[in-house]
């Protein structure tokens, strides 16, 4: 298996893609662009699986929803009208009988980066009382301004789903655009 970490470039190769579907632990893997259409057709595939369907409800409902948060984060943070480079990459494996690895990656602009950076720095470093209440502070700033494109609370609830701490690279592409990559850890025991 070929760690998204360990590429000198975002473009997997063909040998690296066809090594990541024959391995026998990665339950899903895709190259493409993620729109809402996607999301929902994701979330059916997954919903559907046998393996998925015998976990506890809470365990399932953690599973989607960590995943549900990612999609949606390189949905809404992808910049429209790409040409020469792959929108975003997902790839979601099962670790053992209740541990699953979710690695997702996006081309986003450079200059939100250093943003971007701080906000993961902040996460990956704070515990599950810390994070509860950066959700809490951020859901309040969002009640109170109804201009916000978003929420922002995608990467805090990933933070909170994450049995570890958010692993996260940047490499850059060309003065435009930098490749993000993140990966999460979540244990359903």
């Amino acid at each position: 298996m070929i760690p998204i970490w360990h590429l000198r470039a975002p473009m997997l190769n063909e040998a690296e893609v066809r090594a990541l579907l024959t391995d026998p632990m990665t339950d899903w893997f895709y190259l493409g662009q993620v729109s809402d259409g996607f999301i929902d057709s994701f979330i059916g595939l997954l919903d559907a699986r046998p393996q998925f369907r015998n976990l506890s409800r809470a365990a399932r409902r953690r599973l989607m929803q960590s995943l549900v948060e990612a999609l949606q984060n390189i949905r809404n943070y992808t910049p429209e009208n790409l040409t020469g480079f792959p929108e975003a990459v997902v790839l979601m494996q099962r670790l053992g009988e209740t541990d699953w690895m979710l690695r997702c990656g996006n081309v986003m602009l450079s200059e939100n980066v250093d943003e971007l950076q701080k906000r993961l720095h902040v996460l990956s470093d704070s515990d599950s009382e810390q994070l509860k209440s950066l959700y809490m502070n951020q859901m309040s700033l969002t009640l109170n301004d109804s201009n916000r494109k978003s929420a922002g609370l995608g990467l805090i609830e990933m933070a909170r789903s994450s049995s570890a701490p958010i692993k996260y690279k940047f490499v850059p592409l060309n003065q435009q655009y930098t490749f993000f990559a993140v990966e999460l850890q979540i244990s359903l025991a």
